[in-house]
């Protein structure tokens, strides 16, 4: 390729879309494309014809993530440096819990009859963990870092939920497991690579 024309291809291609100063080179492309591969490798055994509830799970979980995209560009363009990460979580977990409320009285969610150790011991890992600390620490990142390096780190919740399952459950550690990881660990130094 003529050096000019490859000049001209990726300075026009180089502009971001969302996010001033934010734009998608080819390290991180292809940093993203290999984690993506990572976890089609760690899904692969249920990779077929799927079933309606196999779409309608599928399209959620689409559904899910851009607004997750969505609410990550929201947050850069409109919220940093205007107010820190401890009010980007406190803001959206106060909307949040009237929704799950509402929604959990339209989808008839099964109520809790009785309580014991492990109702509560999941209450407090889901509310203490996973809605505080880990939050916090998301926002904090995406107040701190661009977006599309921190994205990357995504490709690691499905993979930390099967190790998780093979420390906790007795899960088998398989071949695929191992490829898995090291392609999205691959992919992510890849994105992250200066």
């Amino acid at each position: 390729m003529d050096s000019a024309l490859h000049h001209t291809f990726f300075s026009r291609h180089r502009r971001p879309f969302f996010l001033k100063g934010d734009s998608l080179n080819w390290n991180k492309g292809v940093g993203m494309l290999l984690a993506f591969a990572g976890i089609i490798v760690l899904l692969s055994k249920d990779i077929g014809l799927p079933s309606n509830e196999n779409l309608f799970g599928d399209l959620l979980a689409i559904l899910a993530a851009v607004l997750w995209a969505t609410t990550t560009i929201y947050i850069k363009r409109r919220l940093v440096g205007r107010v820190s990460h401890y009010h980007t979580l406190f803001y959206q977990m106060i909307f949040s819990i009237p929704v799950f409320f509402i929604a959990s009285a339209l989808f008839r969610e099964t109520p809790v009859y009785h309580v014991n150790a492990l109702i509560l011991f999941s209450l407090m890992f889901q509310g203490i963990i996973i809605a505080f600390v880990s939050y916090l620490l998301w926002f904090f990142l995406v107040h701190s870092y661009p977006a599309s390096l921190l994205s990357s780190f995504t490709f690691l919740t499905p993979l930390f939920a099967t190790i998780a399952g093979i420390i906790f459950l007795n899960e088998q550690l398989t071949v695929k497991v191992v490829v898995a990881l090291i392609f999205v660990s691959l992919g992510i130094y890849i994105v992250n690579r200066q």
